[in-house]
């Protein structure tokens, strides 16, 4: 699979991913694979962390993948929804989650 290319202050997608900082501020910033827009979100759910994606259409529509699964940290959760993004936009099967939601 091919890194997706980011558009935030050029700042390379790894790059932002290993900064101290939280990940909160990535849910603004628009990534771009193969010509497609996404962008991956976190929210927090008790102790886990909820994946979520949506595709940013042309039109200005949006298509959210939904809960893409629960992790036990907030990067593990923001690397699953790009990853599943990106097979979304390539046509893939998306990966398998750990655990679907955080009551299950």
């Amino acid at each position: 699979m091919r890194e997706p290319n980011v558009h935030k202050h050029a700042t390379p997608f790894h790059a932002s991913l290993h900064s101290h900082a939280s990940l909160e501020s990535n849910e603004n910033m628009v990534i771009y694979h193969r010509g497609a827009a996404f962008k991956a979100a976190v929210s927090r759910e008790g102790a886990a962390y909820i994946a979520t994606a949506s595709i940013l259409e042309e039109d200005g529509h949006t298509t959210s993948l939904g809960e893409l699964g629960a992790f036990a940290n907030e990067e593990s959760a923001y690397c699953f929804a790009v990853a599943c993004a990106t097979a979304f936009i390539d046509g893939d099967t998306p990966p398998v989650p750990p655990l679907l939601s955080a009551d299950h």
